[in-house]
C-alpha cells in the first residue's frame, strides 16, 4: 500500500501526462560529454596572478566551461583533463618561490572551478618567478607516462623571464624532454621588447607558441532573442533537484548554486556551456557522495541509512517510505528539466546555424588565444572539429 505522499507524488508525476511519456523522461539519457578511452590530452595553464596581470583571473576562470565546451566538440571524444599552476602571489609563501598547484592534472572541472572562485582576484605587488613555476609544472604535475598523450603547458605573465634563483631554461628542457609543448603567453601591449626574449626562448625550448595578449576581462553576448531569465529560472528549478546529506552535503549544494550565479553574471555564453556539462554524463549521476538522488541510483537502500539531521529541512521528519517516494520524485524532476533546458539550447543552436551565426571569435585575449592554439595541436593529432564560419566577433 503506498502511503498518502507517496501517492500524491505520483499523481503529480502522471496527472494529465501519458505514462509512456512519463517513462521516455525518466529514462532519457543525459546529452553527450561522454569521455571515450583514448589517449590523455593534458593542459596545465602555469599564470603569473602579480599585480601586473590583474584581471588574467577573472578572464580565465569566467571562461572555463568555454574550454570544456570545446572539448566536447572534438571528435573523437578525448580523455582531457586540465592542472592549474598558480605563481607570484605573496600568500604563496617566499619558501615556495611564491608558486602553487590549484589543482593537478583532473577531468573534474567543478572542483577547479571551486578553487579558483576562492583566490583574490587582484593583489597590489607580487614577485614572479617563471623559472620556479616552470620548475614546479615538470616536477609536481601528474603527467601521463603515455608515450601518444599530447601534453601541454600554457605560462601566462609578463616581466623579466630570468628572475629568482632558478632559471627557466632548466625547467623548460626538462618539460620538454616529457614530451610537454610549452606555449608562453606574453600579457601586456605594448610588449616590452627586452622582456618578451626570454619568453620567446622558452616557447622555442618547449617547441611550442609565443603570443601576446590584452588582460581584457569585458565581455558582452547578443542573446538574439534567447530568454536567459527563464533559462536560468529552469536551472535553479534543476539545482532545487540535488538533495544534500552528509558531512559537507550542503556544502556541495551550495558552491553548485553559487558557481552557477557567478558564471550567469559574467559570461553568459559560459553560462550555458556549464548549464550543458551538468546534464551531461560526465557530470549526472557522479554525485553520490553528497546527493541522494544519485545515491538511489547507485544503492537504494543506502539512501535510508544517511544522517537525516544532514539533509534538507523538507526531508528530516520524513517517514522512510516518504523519502523513497521524495527521491524518486525529485528523479523525475530532474530528468524533466534537463529534457526543457537541453531543448532550449539546441532550439538556440539551430537558429543560429539557420541564421548564419556560427562566429569566429577574434578577441585578443587567453581564452582564444590558448583555445585556438590547442584547435590546431589537436588537428596535428588526427582529431576532427567543427568548422567555423568566416563571420568574426571582437569584443
Amino acid at each position: 500500500m503506498i502511503r498518502c505522499f507517496a501517492g500524491r507524488l505520483i499523481r503529480l508525476f502522471v496527472g494529465k501526462t501519458s505514462f509512456s511519456f512519463v517513462l521516455s523522461i525518466f529514462f532519457s539519457l543525459p546529452v553527450s560529454f561522454a569521455q571515450e578511452k583514448t589517449t590523455p590530452v593534458e593542459i596545465v595553464f602555469c599564470i603569473d596572478l602579480s599585480a601586473s596581470t590583474n584581471g588574467i583571473l577573472d578572464r580565465f576562470r569566467d571562461h572555463l566551461w568555454d574550454y570544456v565546451h570545446f572539448f566536447d566538440q572534438c571528435s573523437p571524444k578525448g580523455n582531457f583533463k586540465i592542472g592549474f599552476v598558480a605563481f607570484s602571489r605573496p600568500s604563496y609563501k617566499r619558501e615556495n618561490s611564491y608558486v602553487k598547484v590549484i589543482q593537478d592534472l583532473s577531468d573534474d572541472y567543478e572542483s577547479l572551478s571551486h578553487e579558483l572562485l576562492q583566490i583574490k582576484s587582484t593583489i597590489e605587488k607580487g614577485d614572479q618567478f617563471v623559472g620556479a613555476a616552470l620548475t614546479v609544472c615538470a616536477k609536481n604535475i601528474s603527467w601521463s607516462k603515455d608515450s601518444g598523450a599530447l601534453k601541454i603547458v600554457f605560462l601566462v605573465g609578463n616581466g623579466m623571464a630570468n628572475t629568482g634563483e632558478v632559471g627557466y631554461e632548466k625547467p623548460a628542457m626538462e618539460l620538454a624532454a616529457k614530451g610537454v609543448i610549452i606555449n608562453s603567453i606574453y600579457c601586456l601591449e605594448p610588449a616590452s621588447a627586452f622582456e618578451k626574449r626570454g619568453w620567446e626562448r622558452i616557447a622555442e625550448i618547449g617547441n611550442g607558441k609565443f603570443n601576446i595578449i590584452d588582460i581584457k576581462n569585458v565581455y558582452y553576448e547578443s542573446l538574439h532573442g534567447f530568454d536567459i531569465d527563464k533559462f536560468h529560472s529552469l536551472n535553479k528549478k534543476f539545482n532545487d533537484t540535488y538533495l544534500y546529506y552528509g558531512k559537507g552535503g550542503f556544502t556541495h549544494w551550495r558552491l553548485q548554486c553559487q558557481e552557477d550565479d557567478y558564471m550567469y553574471t559574467y559570461n553568459t555564453e559560459g553560462y550555458r556551456y556549464r548549464v550543458q556539462y551538468k546534464l551531461s554524463n560526465h557530470y549526472q549521476q557522479k554525485n553520490s557522495d553528497w546527493d541522494l538522488v544519485d545515491l538511489h541510483y547507485k544503492d537504494a537502500e543506502q539512501v535510508y541509512r544517511q544522517d537525516r539531521l544532514t539533509m534538507p529541512d523538507t526531508l528530516k521528519n520524513m517517514t522512510s517510505e516518504d523519502i523513497r517516494a521524495f527521491v524518486i520524485f525529485n528523479k523525475y524532476q530532474r530528468k524533466l528539466l534537463a529534457r526543457k533546458i537541453t531543448r532550449m539550447i539546441t532550439e538556440r543552436e539551430e537558429k543560429e546555424k539557420a541564421e548564419g551565426r556560427i562566429v569566429k571569435k577574434t578577441m585578443n585575449t587567453l581564452d582564444i588565444i590558448s583555445i585556438n592554439t590547442l584547435r590546431d595541436l589537436l588537428v596535428e593529432k588526427g582529431y576532427i572539429l567543427p568548422e567555423e564560419s568566416s563571420e568574426e566577433i571582437k569584443n
